[in-house]
């Protein structure tokens, strides 16, 4: 076994039979070798050879960042046996760092690559308490809605009753968003922004009612000249037409007073005409008060079936799906964790050893640096036993994993509030007692 460049550790056998050629008398060793006294500089010259071709085998292995010691070379025995080292053997073959830099990258990358072996192992393992998927969790949904979505797909493609069905669908979201939306909306808006609108014109109403009056006024001062002229304007302001209905039903009687008829009905009409516009009038005024109820009646449906349907589709998102948790669920469980984590510090807790503030503070005034720590005295009766302990911490582990799994249904100032606390119950921050 002759050792190379590839097997710098095979055995050597030295002054063995290995060669037939070469007698050496020396002790037995009772498994067939001979050793003797090597004389010859030919074996000695051998043995400097492996060991450089050893040495630069080990060089070559050694890391970048490091070197080994350069080995002493060897040119007989009487030198070898001359040459005595300094340093023990440990330290000749111990390797010296040349390059911190290049060793600090080659450990972080090994420590990376062990990190993700880890996460890998970790995986892994974990992959067998990995939850069932989506489908086999809720099975009674795919097994009842699967079914029947096929059944209403096929029906509806036969016939065309499909796109039928799909435009009366279609039209009706339409026509009843424009209705209980749009249209309720753009009315509340205009109302707000332009005010409310008027159907009957109210300038046309105010010359209506001053031609009346002039009407009613010439005709009192033709038919009615011995009247007072204050009771006159009295009725002209007032549009009394009792007079000329009453002068009207006389004239009626006789055909010489056709012309005073006709003027008497040409007042009445203008009169009409006054009680008309009047009426519109009325109208606006009620519209204008009552647009705005109108309006939000007209809304309510809409805002009612939104309200339905997301109540429908929470209850089939946390419900049936099971896609998360409903902000009142989030808090329960929240609620729930700290009333657990209250019930085991309360019934671990010793009240014969509870002291009042002022006795605590005399308590810890007179005690050493070794029994004081961050919340006060160390008294054996409230330490909690390391099962005790060990569900404080899964308590702790559960309300974190609910605070930053669901943080959107929390404050930011809750949150950091909550961490703090939870971090001094876990003793982060130093020892609390």
């Amino acid at each position: 076994n002759t050792p190379t460049m590839s097997n710098p550790n095979a055995k050597v056998n030295i002054g063995t039979n290995s060669n037939p050629n070469t007698s050496q008398e020396g002790p037995s060793t009772g498994d067939g070798g001979d050793f003797g006294f090597f004389d010859s500089s030919q074996q000695l010259d051998e043995i400097e050879r492996l060991d450089v071709a050893a040495t630069d085998e080990s060089m070559r292995k050694t890391p970048s960042w490091a070197a080994l010691p350069q080995p002493s070379s060897k040119h007989g025995l009487n030198e070898s046996m001359q040459s005595i080292p300094e340093t023990s053997p440990d330290e000749q073959t111990r390797a010296k760092v040349t390059n911190l830099h290049l060793m600090a990258k080659e450990v972080g990358s090994l420590l990376d690559v062990m990190k993700d072996v880890i996460a890998m192992q970790r995986a892994r393992r974990l992959d067998v308490l990995k939850q069932p998927n989506w489908m086999r969790r809720n099975w009674y949904i795919t097994a009842l809605g699967v079914p029947a979505f096929l059944f209403l797909c096929i029906r509806l493609s036969e016939n065309g009753y499909g796109i039928q069905f799909i435009k009366f669908t279609a039209s009706q979201i339409i026509t009843f968003f424009k209705e209980h939306i749009n249209e309720p909306v753009v009315a509340i808006f205009d109302e707000l922004v332009k005010g409310s609108e008027n159907i009957s014109d109210r300038e046309t109403r105010n010359i209506v009612v001053e031609n009346l009056q002039l009407m009613i006024r010439s005709w009192l001062d033709e038919n009615y000249p011995s009247m007072n002229e204050q009771e006159r304007d009295f009725r002209a302001k007032s549009m009394d037409m009792s007079l000329i209905e009453t002068k009207k039903a006389e004239s009626l009687k006789t055909f010489y007073e056709i012309n005073n008829v006709i003027r008497m009905s040409f007042i009445e009409a203008q009169f009409l005409k006054k009680e008309m516009m009047n009426a519109l009038v009325a109208l606006d005024d009620m519209q204008a008060s009552n647009n705005m109820n109108m309006n939000l009646a007209a809304v309510t449906p809409a805002v009612f079936l939104i309200y339905a349907c997301q109540r429908m589709l929470r209850f089939v998102r946390y419900a049936l799906l099971k896609l998360g948790k409903s902000k009142e669920e989030t808090y329960g469980s929240f609620q729930h964790g700290l009333l657990e984590m209250e019930r085991l510090l309360v019934m671990r807790d010793n009240s014969s050893s509870y002291q009042t503030p002022m006795l605590r503070h005399d308590s810890v005034a007179g005690a050493g640096p070794a029994q004081q720590t961050r919340g006060g005295l160390r008294h054996d009766g409230i330490v909690l036993r390391s099962d005790d302990l060990g569900m404080m911490m899964l308590h702790i582990h559960e309300l974190r994993t609910i605070l930053w799994r669901d943080r959107r249904r929390f404050s930011s100032n809750d949150i950091r509030s909550v961490a703090e606390d939870l971090a001094e119950l876990a003793g982060e921050r130093g020892t609390l007692m």
